[in-house]
Formats: structure tokens, sequence, C-alpha cells
């Protein structure tokens, strides 16, 4: 599988990324064929990156918006979420976006 999009790390707290992690055998119906040394690598990447650590608008308004909430996706992150409302559902259905996580880079970039 190639990956589509590499997302900020910012995007997700550790504890998401963590889980993802730890199914990479079923990653949305994909499989992700990660040795261990590369899944320490990434995690040791995640770690000091992730939405908790950072100070960046979003990451900041994201963590508010989760409390204890543990997202395995970013369209799932309230704050996030609540930005695509504010996409009409015709923009998401065009075959050039297909998905709601091809339109985040647009909403805050």
């Amino acid at each position: 599988m190639a990956l589509p999009f590499a997302y900020q790390a910012e995007l997700l707290p550790y504890a998401s990324w963590n889980r993802i992690l730890e199914t990479v055998d079923d990653h949305f119906g994909e499989s992700l064929d990660l040795d261990q040394t590369t899944k320490t690598s990434i995690s040791s990447y995640l770690e000091p990156n992730a939405s908790e650590r950072s100070k960046a608008k979003v990451a900041v308004k994201s963590m508010k918006s989760l409390r204890s909430y543990v997202p395995l996706r970013i369209t799932e992150v309230p704050y996030i979420k609540d930005k695509h409302h504010r996409i009409s559902a015709e923009i998401i259905k065009r075959d050039s976006i297909g998905s709601l996580s091809i339109v985040w880079p647009v909403i805050e970039g």
C-alpha cells in the first residue's frame, strides 16, 4: 500500500498515533508492512511531536476539543470535524477529493 499523504504529528495526540502503530496489520482495511525497527523509529518521532506537545494553533485547539477521547482518525477530532462541516458536500464528493482526509490541508493551509 502506498501512503497517500504523510500527516503532521501534531494533528493527533500520541495515544492515537500509538494505537495506530499497534494496529498496522489493519490500517483502515490495509496492511502497512512495518517491521518493529521502523515502528519504533516512527514512534520516536511521533511522541515528542504529537498534538499534546505542540504549540501550533491547530494542535492546541484539537487537544482542547478531545478532552480524554483517543481518536484513530484525524477527521474524528471534534475541532477538525467542525472545520470539515464548513466544506460543502458537493466539494467532498468530487472525484479529485473523495475523502475528508484529503480536504484537511486545504482548510488550515
